[in-house]
C-alpha cells in the first residue's frame, strides 16, 4: 500500500491545517521525531500571529492538523486537546516539560525569547498561545506487508519496532533554537490548493510552532 498524499488527506479532512515544526530542515526532522517519541505533546507561539490580515487560524479543540516534513511531505495528523492563553512571564516548569525541549524554565526562556526577538520581538508582558495536542496518525509508519522505506519512510535514526509506530532518536542536546511549532499559523490546503510552510507553528507552507523562522513563502513550527 503507497503512502497517503497530502492531496488525499486533504480531502479527507477539509477543516484541517498544514504546518511545518522548526525554521529549518534540521530543526523540523528534530522536533518530529520528539512528537513521534512522545516526549513533545506541547507548544508555544505568540498570540500576534493569530490576529490581523492573513493571520494564522488559532489552533481549536478537537480539530486536526497536518505536520509536514520540510519538503512538504505529510508526516503526522495531531489534533489539539487543550489552548490556552498567557503571559510570557507566566510560564511554568510543567508546561515547560510537556514541550520536550528543553532542561528547564530557564532554558525555555532563552530559547523563545531568541525566537520572539527574530519574529516580532519580545516582552515579559506579551500573550502567548500555548497548545497541548496528540499523534493521530503517523504517515511514516509503513504499512502492514510493505517493504523497506524509500525517501518518504521514516526519518534518519529512526526503526520500526515490533510493527508499531518508528521510535525515533532524539538528539542528546536540545537548541536553543528547538521550540515548539515556529511561528505563524496559516490555513491548511484546501483540495486543489497548494500547502504553506510553517515552521514549529511558523510561516510559510504549513505550521511552524516553537522559535522556528519563517522559511520562505507559505506557512512557517508549531
Amino acid at each position: 500500500m503507497s503512502r497517503k498524499s497530502l492531496q488525499e488527506i486533504i480531502d479527507a479532512n477539509p477543516e484541517a491545517e498544514t504546518f511545518r515544526y522548526g525554521d529549518s530542515e534540521t530543526l523540523c526532522r528534530e522536533i518530529l521525531a520528539l512528537v513521534r517519541s512522545g516526549k513533545k505533546t506541547a507548544t508555544v507561539e505568540a498570540m500576534r500571529v493569530y490576529s490581523g490580515k492573513g493571520a494564522d487560524a488559532l489552533p481549536e479543540v478537537g480539530r486536526r492538523d497536518v505536520a509536514l516534513e520540510w519538503d512538504g511531505r505529510p508526516a503526522l495528523m495531531v489534533e489539539t486537546v487543550e489552548v490556552s492563553v498567557r503571559r510570557f512571564d507566566e510560564m511554568d516548569e510543567g508546561f515547560v516539560a510537556m514541550q520536550g525541549e528543553f532542561r528547564d524554565l530557564a532554558h525555555w526562556r532563552k530559547a523563545y525569547r531568541a525566537y520572539f526577538s527574530r519574529s516580532g520581538g519580545v516582552s515579559e508582558d506579551m500573550e502567548i498561545m500555548c497548545e497541548r495536542f496528540r499523534v493521530v496518525e503517523d504517515y511514516a509508519r509503513p504499512a502492514a506487508g510493505a517493504g523497506p522505506q524509500g525517501r518518504g519512510g521514516a526519518p534518519k535514526g529512526c526503526a520500526p519496532k515490533g510493527g508499531g509506530p518508528e521510535r525515533c532518536r532524539v538528539p542528546e542536546q536540545a537548541t536553543a533554537e528547538m521550540p515548539g511549532r515556529g511561528q505563524a499559523r496559516k490555513s491548511g490546503p484546501k483540495p486543489g490548493s497548494r500547502p504553506g510552510n510553517r515552521p514549529g507553528r511558523g510561516s510559510g507552507a504549513g505550521r511552524g510552532r516553537g522559535p522556528g523562522g519563517k522559511p520562505g513563502t507559505g506557512r512557517g513550527e508549531r
